[in-house]
Protein backbone atom coordinates (compact mmCIF):
# COMPACT_ATOMS: atom_id res chain seq x y z
CA UNK A 1 0.00 0.00 0.00
CA UNK A 2 1.58 3.68 -0.85
CA UNK A 3 1.98 5.94 2.06
CA UNK A 4 2.35 9.50 0.43
CA UNK A 5 5.20 10.15 2.82
CA UNK A 6 4.54 13.99 2.41
CA UNK A 7 1.55 14.16 3.91
CA UNK A 8 2.32 12.06 6.63
CA UNK A 9 5.02 14.55 7.39
CA UNK A 10 2.94 17.60 7.35
CA UNK A 11 0.55 15.91 9.82
CA UNK A 12 3.34 15.46 12.34
CA UNK A 13 4.24 18.64 11.99
CA UNK A 14 1.45 20.02 12.88
CA UNK A 15 0.73 17.30 15.41
CA UNK A 16 3.74 18.61 16.80
CA UNK A 17 2.79 22.10 16.90
CA UNK A 18 -0.58 21.71 18.95
CA UNK A 19 1.37 19.48 21.34
CA UNK A 20 3.46 22.01 21.94
CA UNK A 21 1.44 25.01 22.64
CA UNK A 22 -0.61 22.67 24.82
CA UNK A 23 2.72 21.67 26.82
CA UNK A 24 3.80 25.50 27.04
CA UNK A 25 0.25 26.32 28.21
CA UNK A 26 0.59 23.64 30.47
CA UNK A 27 3.80 24.94 32.16
CA UNK A 28 2.78 28.82 31.66
CA UNK A 29 -1.06 28.63 32.66
CA UNK A 30 -2.44 31.27 34.53
CA UNK A 31 -3.13 30.36 38.26
CA UNK A 32 -5.36 33.47 39.48
CA UNK A 33 -8.57 34.81 38.18
CA UNK A 34 -10.80 38.16 38.33
CA UNK A 35 -12.33 39.30 41.62
CA UNK A 36 -15.49 36.84 42.43
CA UNK A 37 -17.80 39.83 41.99
CA UNK A 38 -16.53 40.01 38.42
CA UNK A 39 -16.51 36.03 37.35
CA UNK A 40 -19.86 34.45 39.67
CA UNK A 41 -22.29 36.43 37.41
CA UNK A 42 -20.90 34.71 34.37
CA UNK A 43 -20.89 31.52 35.41
CA UNK A 44 -24.11 31.78 37.39
CA UNK A 45 -26.11 32.88 34.46
CA UNK A 46 -24.82 30.22 32.30
CA UNK A 47 -25.69 27.22 35.30
CA UNK A 48 -29.23 29.16 35.17
CA UNK A 49 -29.50 29.93 31.15
CA UNK A 50 -33.00 30.19 30.04
CA UNK A 51 -33.27 32.53 27.19
CA UNK A 52 -30.72 35.11 25.64
CA UNK A 53 -30.21 37.98 27.61
CA UNK A 54 -32.28 37.30 30.41
CA UNK A 55 -29.27 37.29 32.89
CA UNK A 56 -30.02 35.59 35.77
CA UNK A 57 -27.63 34.52 38.85
CA UNK A 58 -28.16 32.39 42.31
CA UNK A 59 -27.37 34.02 45.72
CA UNK A 60 -26.99 30.33 46.91
CA UNK A 61 -24.16 29.87 44.85
CA UNK A 62 -22.71 33.47 45.34
CA UNK A 63 -22.54 31.95 49.18
CA UNK A 64 -20.65 28.87 47.94
CA UNK A 65 -17.76 30.17 46.10
CA UNK A 66 -17.20 33.95 48.04
CA UNK A 67 -14.91 32.39 50.01
CA UNK A 68 -12.69 29.88 47.68
CA UNK A 69 -9.53 29.92 46.37
CA UNK A 70 -8.68 30.46 42.88
CA UNK A 71 -7.99 26.82 42.76
CA UNK A 72 -11.05 25.34 44.46
CA UNK A 73 -13.30 27.98 42.72
CA UNK A 74 -11.63 26.25 39.21
CA UNK A 75 -12.98 22.85 40.45
CA UNK A 76 -16.89 24.33 40.99
CA UNK A 77 -19.44 23.35 39.20
CA UNK A 78 -22.21 26.24 39.02
CA UNK A 79 -25.62 24.78 40.06
CA UNK A 80 -29.01 25.49 38.48
CA UNK A 81 -31.08 27.37 41.39
CA UNK A 82 -34.85 28.07 42.06
CA UNK A 83 -34.03 31.62 43.21
CA UNK A 84 -32.11 33.68 40.89
CA UNK A 85 -31.98 37.53 40.75
CA UNK A 86 -31.32 39.80 37.57
CA UNK A 87 -27.57 40.97 37.06
CA UNK A 88 -27.21 43.97 34.69
CA UNK A 89 -23.92 45.14 35.14
CA UNK A 90 -21.26 43.75 32.94
CA UNK A 91 -21.32 42.71 28.98
CA UNK A 92 -23.47 39.72 28.50
CA UNK A 93 -21.68 37.60 25.96
CA UNK A 94 -19.26 35.82 28.41
CA UNK A 95 -22.02 33.96 29.60
CA UNK A 96 -22.35 32.26 26.68
CA UNK A 97 -18.79 31.11 26.17
CA UNK A 98 -19.53 30.06 30.15
CA UNK A 99 -22.49 28.08 28.80
CA UNK A 100 -20.30 26.58 25.61
CA UNK A 101 -17.73 25.40 27.85
CA UNK A 102 -19.93 24.00 30.75
CA UNK A 103 -21.88 21.86 28.04
CA UNK A 104 -18.94 21.31 26.12
CA UNK A 105 -16.56 20.17 29.17
CA UNK A 106 -19.52 18.41 30.95
CA UNK A 107 -17.09 16.72 33.56
CA UNK A 108 -14.88 20.27 34.61
CA UNK A 109 -15.74 22.81 36.72
CA UNK A 110 -16.59 26.10 35.00
CA UNK A 111 -13.84 28.03 35.41
CA UNK A 112 -11.76 25.21 34.30
CA UNK A 113 -14.31 24.58 31.15
CA UNK A 114 -13.86 28.13 30.14
CA UNK A 115 -9.92 27.49 29.65
CA UNK A 116 -10.24 24.42 27.91
CA UNK A 117 -12.43 26.34 25.45
CA UNK A 118 -10.44 28.91 25.16
CA UNK A 119 -6.85 26.89 24.67
CA UNK A 120 -9.08 24.51 22.42
CA UNK A 121 -9.82 27.71 20.52
CA UNK A 122 -6.20 29.07 20.72
CA UNK A 123 -4.84 26.00 19.35
CA UNK A 124 -7.08 25.74 15.89
CA UNK A 125 -6.56 29.77 14.90
CA UNK A 126 -2.70 29.62 15.71
CA UNK A 127 -2.84 26.26 13.11
CA UNK A 128 -4.97 28.01 10.83
CA UNK A 129 -3.05 31.33 10.86
CA UNK A 130 0.41 29.37 10.42
CA UNK A 131 -1.04 27.07 7.64
CA UNK A 132 -1.71 30.51 5.80
CA UNK A 133 2.01 32.04 6.31
CA UNK A 134 3.95 32.22 3.66
CA UNK A 135 7.37 31.76 4.63
CA UNK A 136 9.17 29.68 7.62
CA UNK A 137 10.31 32.59 9.39
CA UNK A 138 6.88 34.02 8.99
CA UNK A 139 5.98 31.33 10.42
CA UNK A 140 8.96 31.00 13.09
CA UNK A 141 7.82 34.21 14.47
CA UNK A 142 4.34 33.91 14.86
CA UNK A 143 4.48 30.62 16.18
CA UNK A 144 7.10 31.89 18.95
CA UNK A 145 5.78 35.42 19.26
CA UNK A 146 2.13 34.15 19.93
CA UNK A 147 0.93 30.43 19.71
CA UNK A 148 3.43 29.74 22.49
CA UNK A 149 4.49 32.95 24.18
CA UNK A 150 4.06 32.91 27.40
CA UNK A 151 2.46 36.27 28.04
CA UNK A 152 -0.36 35.01 25.07
CA UNK A 153 -0.62 31.71 27.30
CA UNK A 154 -1.52 33.75 30.13
CA UNK A 155 -4.78 34.98 29.15
CA UNK A 156 -5.47 32.24 27.18
CA UNK A 157 -5.82 30.38 30.11
CA UNK A 158 -6.86 33.05 32.34
CA UNK A 159 -10.90 32.23 33.08
CA UNK A 160 -12.10 35.78 31.46
CA UNK A 161 -13.38 37.29 28.69
CA UNK A 162 -9.87 38.86 27.56
CA UNK A 163 -8.70 36.32 25.71
CA UNK A 164 -11.34 36.66 22.90
CA UNK A 165 -10.45 40.00 21.99
CA UNK A 166 -8.06 38.06 19.63
CA UNK A 167 -10.58 36.26 17.18
CA UNK A 168 -11.84 38.90 15.31
CA UNK A 169 -8.31 40.03 14.82
CA UNK A 170 -7.02 36.66 14.39
CA UNK A 171 -10.23 36.84 11.49
CA UNK A 172 -8.80 39.84 9.58
CA UNK A 173 -5.83 37.67 9.25
CA UNK A 174 -6.95 34.75 7.91
CA UNK A 175 -8.97 37.22 5.21
CA UNK A 176 -5.37 38.84 4.16
CA UNK A 177 -3.77 35.82 4.26
CA UNK A 178 -6.19 33.61 2.44
CA UNK A 179 -5.97 33.46 -1.66
CA UNK A 180 -9.82 32.35 -2.10
CA UNK A 181 -12.59 34.30 -1.69
CA UNK A 182 -14.99 33.53 1.08
CA UNK A 183 -18.63 32.59 0.30
CA UNK A 184 -20.83 31.62 3.06
CA UNK A 185 -18.44 31.72 5.17
CA UNK A 186 -19.13 35.54 5.34
CA UNK A 187 -22.26 35.41 7.39
CA UNK A 188 -21.28 32.81 9.56
CA UNK A 189 -18.04 34.85 10.50
CA UNK A 190 -20.28 38.32 10.82
CA UNK A 191 -22.22 36.41 13.60
CA UNK A 192 -18.51 35.10 15.04
CA UNK A 193 -18.28 38.81 15.09
CA UNK A 194 -21.08 40.15 16.42
CA UNK A 195 -20.62 37.56 19.34
CA UNK A 196 -17.21 38.94 20.12
CA UNK A 197 -18.79 42.34 20.21
CA UNK A 198 -21.02 41.12 22.84
CA UNK A 199 -18.16 39.85 24.62
CA UNK A 200 -16.22 42.56 23.86
CA UNK A 201 -17.67 45.92 22.57
CA UNK A 202 -13.85 46.69 21.92
CA UNK A 203 -13.37 44.71 19.42
CA UNK A 204 -15.98 47.15 16.71
CA UNK A 205 -13.43 48.70 15.24
CA UNK A 206 -11.15 45.42 14.34
CA UNK A 207 -14.94 44.04 12.95
CA UNK A 208 -15.40 47.33 11.06
CA UNK A 209 -11.92 47.00 9.26
CA UNK A 210 -12.62 43.42 8.09
CA UNK A 211 -15.72 44.71 6.68
CA UNK A 212 -14.14 47.24 4.57
CA UNK A 213 -11.65 44.37 3.57
CA UNK A 214 -14.21 42.18 2.50
CA UNK A 215 -15.88 45.14 0.70
CA UNK A 216 -12.64 44.85 -1.32
CA UNK A 217 -12.09 41.09 -1.56
CA UNK A 218 -15.50 39.42 -1.26
CA UNK A 219 -18.99 38.93 -3.20
CA UNK A 220 -20.29 42.43 -2.65
CA UNK A 221 -23.69 40.60 -1.82
CA UNK A 222 -22.19 38.78 0.89
CA UNK A 223 -20.94 40.79 2.10
CA UNK A 224 -23.87 43.39 2.45
CA UNK A 225 -25.96 40.63 3.58
CA UNK A 226 -22.97 39.81 6.12
CA UNK A 227 -23.70 43.84 7.44
CA UNK A 228 -27.07 43.03 7.70
CA UNK A 229 -26.61 40.27 10.01
CA UNK A 230 -24.33 42.45 12.45
CA UNK A 231 -26.29 45.49 12.17
CA UNK A 232 -29.37 43.51 13.11
CA UNK A 233 -27.90 41.31 15.79
CA UNK A 234 -26.56 44.50 17.66
CA UNK A 235 -29.23 46.10 17.30
CA UNK A 236 -31.80 43.78 18.85
CA UNK A 237 -29.18 43.47 21.72
CA UNK A 238 -28.54 47.54 21.95
CA UNK A 239 -31.00 47.27 25.36
CA UNK A 240 -28.97 44.92 26.47
CA UNK A 241 -25.28 46.52 27.05
CA UNK A 242 -25.39 48.72 30.62
CA UNK A 243 -21.93 49.75 30.39
CA UNK A 244 -20.48 53.22 29.88
CA UNK A 245 -17.07 54.13 28.81
CA UNK A 246 -16.90 57.01 31.83
CA UNK A 247 -15.72 54.92 34.31
CA UNK A 248 -13.45 54.06 31.87
CA UNK A 249 -12.08 57.10 30.22
CA UNK A 250 -11.90 58.94 34.19
CA UNK A 251 -9.69 56.58 35.82
CA UNK A 252 -7.68 56.23 32.84
CA UNK A 253 -6.39 59.75 33.65
CA UNK A 254 -4.21 57.91 36.69
CA UNK A 255 -1.85 56.15 34.15
CA UNK A 256 0.10 58.94 34.23
CA UNK A 257 1.74 62.08 36.33
CA UNK A 258 -1.36 63.68 37.18
CA UNK A 259 -2.54 66.62 39.65
CA UNK A 260 -5.26 64.81 40.96
CA UNK A 261 -3.99 62.17 43.04
CA UNK A 262 -4.33 59.46 41.08
CA UNK A 263 -1.99 56.82 41.61
CA UNK A 264 -2.67 54.41 38.55
CA UNK A 265 -5.52 53.08 36.50
CA UNK A 266 -7.66 51.63 39.32
CA UNK A 267 -11.34 51.37 39.96
CA UNK A 268 -11.21 52.89 43.35
CA UNK A 269 -10.41 56.29 42.07
CA UNK A 270 -13.81 56.51 40.04
CA UNK A 271 -15.49 55.25 43.42
CA UNK A 272 -13.60 57.38 45.63
CA UNK A 273 -14.27 60.52 43.45
CA UNK A 274 -18.41 59.81 43.64
CA UNK A 275 -18.11 59.54 47.51
CA UNK A 276 -15.82 62.38 47.70
CA UNK A 277 -18.54 64.54 45.51
CA UNK A 278 -21.50 62.77 46.69
CA UNK A 279 -21.49 61.15 50.19
CA UNK A 280 -22.49 58.05 49.04
CA UNK A 281 -20.39 55.08 48.68
CA UNK A 282 -20.40 52.29 45.97
CA UNK A 283 -20.72 48.69 46.16
CA UNK A 284 -20.12 46.67 43.14
CA UNK A 285 -21.31 43.21 45.39
CA UNK A 286 -22.68 41.16 43.15
CA UNK A 287 -26.04 40.69 44.85
CA UNK A 288 -26.12 43.14 47.15
CA UNK A 289 -24.45 45.90 46.01
CA UNK A 290 -26.15 49.24 44.54
CA UNK A 291 -23.80 49.52 41.59
CA UNK A 292 -25.71 46.69 40.46
CA UNK A 293 -28.50 49.10 40.00
CA UNK A 294 -29.08 50.99 37.18
CA UNK A 295 -29.93 54.20 38.59
CA UNK A 296 -27.27 54.18 40.60
CA UNK A 297 -24.85 53.58 37.57
CA UNK A 298 -26.64 55.91 35.61
CA UNK A 299 -25.90 58.52 38.43
CA UNK A 300 -22.17 57.52 38.66
CA UNK A 301 -21.77 57.29 34.61
CA UNK A 302 -22.72 61.02 34.82
CA UNK A 303 -20.64 62.12 37.28
CA UNK A 304 -17.70 60.72 35.62
CA UNK A 305 -18.43 61.95 32.46
CA UNK A 306 -18.89 65.51 34.14
CA UNK A 307 -15.27 65.43 36.13
CA UNK A 308 -13.69 63.88 32.96
CA UNK A 309 -14.83 67.00 30.47
CA UNK A 310 -13.36 69.49 33.45
CA UNK A 311 -10.28 67.83 32.55
CA UNK A 312 -10.77 68.16 28.97
CA UNK A 313 -11.47 71.55 29.21
CA UNK A 314 -8.53 72.06 31.76
CA UNK A 315 -5.88 70.07 29.89
CA UNK A 316 -6.24 69.33 26.41
CA UNK A 317 -2.57 69.02 26.27
CA UNK A 318 -2.28 66.36 29.11
CA UNK A 319 -5.18 64.11 27.34
CA UNK A 320 -3.12 64.35 23.76
CA UNK A 321 -0.02 63.44 25.95
CA UNK A 322 -1.67 60.23 27.35
CA UNK A 323 -3.17 59.45 24.19
CA UNK A 324 0.27 59.77 22.21
CA UNK A 325 2.19 57.41 24.74
CA UNK A 326 -0.93 54.67 25.04
CA UNK A 327 -0.67 54.53 21.23
CA UNK A 328 3.31 54.11 21.19
CA UNK A 329 3.38 51.59 23.81
CA UNK A 330 0.35 49.79 21.58
CA UNK A 331 3.34 48.58 19.17
CA UNK A 332 5.29 46.90 21.94
CA UNK A 333 4.05 45.46 24.79
CA UNK A 334 1.84 46.87 26.68
CA UNK A 335 1.78 49.43 29.66
CA UNK A 336 2.27 47.89 32.99
CA UNK A 337 0.88 49.77 35.94
CA UNK A 338 3.36 51.29 38.42
CA UNK A 339 6.43 49.92 36.43
CA UNK A 340 7.41 53.21 34.97
CA UNK A 341 10.63 51.40 33.36
CA UNK A 342 8.82 48.72 31.62
CA UNK A 343 6.45 51.53 30.61
CA UNK A 344 9.55 52.96 29.04
CA UNK A 345 10.70 49.98 27.57
CA UNK A 346 7.70 49.51 25.91
CA UNK A 347 7.66 52.57 24.34
CA UNK A 348 10.93 52.59 22.89
CA UNK A 349 10.04 49.25 21.51
CA UNK A 350 7.17 50.87 20.00
CA UNK A 351 8.67 53.73 18.60
CA UNK A 352 10.80 51.26 16.71
CA UNK A 353 7.95 49.08 15.60
CA UNK A 354 6.46 51.93 14.28
CA UNK A 355 9.28 53.10 11.98
CA UNK A 356 10.20 49.34 10.86
CA UNK A 357 6.50 48.88 10.06
CA UNK A 358 6.37 51.55 7.77
CA UNK A 359 9.61 50.89 6.46
CA UNK A 360 8.93 47.78 5.17
CA UNK A 361 5.33 48.68 4.47
CA UNK A 362 3.86 46.50 6.59
CA UNK A 363 0.48 48.97 6.81
CA UNK A 364 -2.03 46.16 7.14
CA UNK A 365 -0.40 44.58 10.54
CA UNK A 366 0.10 48.24 11.76
CA UNK A 367 -3.54 49.28 11.13
CA UNK A 368 -4.70 46.67 12.55
CA UNK A 369 -2.86 47.21 15.69
CA UNK A 370 -4.37 50.84 15.38
CA UNK A 371 -7.98 49.58 15.47
CA UNK A 372 -7.38 47.69 18.30
CA UNK A 373 -5.90 50.42 20.41
CA UNK A 374 -7.89 52.79 18.79
CA UNK A 375 -11.20 51.80 20.92
CA UNK A 376 -9.58 52.33 24.13
CA UNK A 377 -5.98 53.90 23.83
CA UNK A 378 -7.10 57.67 23.43
CA UNK A 379 -8.21 57.26 26.98
CA UNK A 380 -6.80 54.16 28.67
CA UNK A 381 -3.39 52.61 28.90
CA UNK A 382 -2.88 49.46 26.76
CA UNK A 383 -2.58 47.10 29.22
CA UNK A 384 -1.96 43.52 28.36
CA UNK A 385 -5.15 42.51 29.10
CA UNK A 386 -7.01 45.13 26.89
CA UNK A 387 -4.32 44.57 24.25
CA UNK A 388 -4.92 41.28 23.87
CA UNK A 389 -6.25 41.59 20.66
CA UNK A 390 -3.25 43.74 18.91
CA UNK A 391 -0.67 40.79 19.48
CA UNK A 392 -1.56 38.69 16.85
CA UNK A 393 -0.97 41.66 14.11
CA UNK A 394 2.46 42.74 16.24
CA UNK A 395 3.65 38.92 15.66
CA UNK A 396 2.81 39.18 12.25
CA UNK A 397 4.73 42.58 11.86
CA UNK A 398 7.36 41.16 13.52
CA UNK A 399 7.49 38.19 11.09
CA UNK A 400 6.95 40.19 7.79
CA UNK A 401 9.77 42.95 9.22
CA UNK A 402 12.30 39.93 9.61
CA UNK A 403 11.53 38.35 6.25
CA UNK A 404 11.74 41.91 4.84
CA UNK A 405 15.40 42.22 6.30
CA UNK A 406 16.63 39.08 5.26
CA UNK A 407 15.86 39.07 1.98
CA UNK A 408 17.80 42.79 1.53
CA UNK A 409 20.58 41.63 3.25
CA UNK A 410 20.82 38.60 0.96
CA UNK A 411 20.08 41.03 -2.20
CA UNK A 412 22.63 43.46 -0.93
CA UNK A 413 25.00 40.18 -0.84
CA UNK A 414 24.36 38.96 -4.32
CA UNK A 415 23.01 36.06 -2.76
CA UNK A 416 19.17 34.31 -2.95
CA UNK A 417 17.18 34.17 -0.08
CA UNK A 418 16.23 30.56 1.00
CA UNK A 419 12.65 30.79 -0.35
CA UNK A 420 14.04 31.71 -3.54
CA UNK A 421 15.46 28.20 -3.86
CA UNK A 422 12.02 26.50 -2.65
CA UNK A 423 9.11 25.25 -3.18
CA UNK A 424 7.82 28.14 -0.32
CA UNK A 425 4.90 30.85 -1.43
CA UNK A 426 6.26 34.25 -1.91
CA UNK A 427 6.43 36.72 0.97
CA UNK A 428 2.79 38.88 0.60
CA UNK A 429 2.61 41.90 -0.45
CA UNK A 430 0.64 43.64 2.46
CA UNK A 431 0.71 47.02 0.21
CA UNK A 432 -1.14 45.79 -2.64
CA UNK A 433 -4.90 47.46 -2.79
CA UNK A 434 -7.52 45.26 -0.15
Amino acid sequence: MYVNRGNWRKALGWGLCAVSILMVAWIFRSHGTQGINWTFPYFSGAANFRSLYDWQISPEDYDQVKGMTPAEHGHYRYARADKTVEYTVNNYGYVLVALAARNLFFWAGDAHAVVYLQVLVHVALSLLTLAHLRSRLQRGFFFVLFAINPLILYFVTFPFYYYWAAVPSLILVATVLREQRWGMEVLLLSVLLFVCFLIRPTTLFVSMLIFMVWLRRERKVMVAAGVAVFCALAWHSSGHFSTSPWHTMYVGLGAYSNPYGMEGPFDEAGFKRYTDLTGKAISTHAITGDYSKREVRQDYYALMRSEYLNVVRESPLGIMRNAAYNLIQSFGFGYRVSRPVVQLVSGVVGLIMIGLIVWTHQWMWGVGVLAVAGSFAPYFPPIPAYLFGAFPFTALAAGGIAETLWRKRAESSGGRTRSQHSNERPVPELTRPI
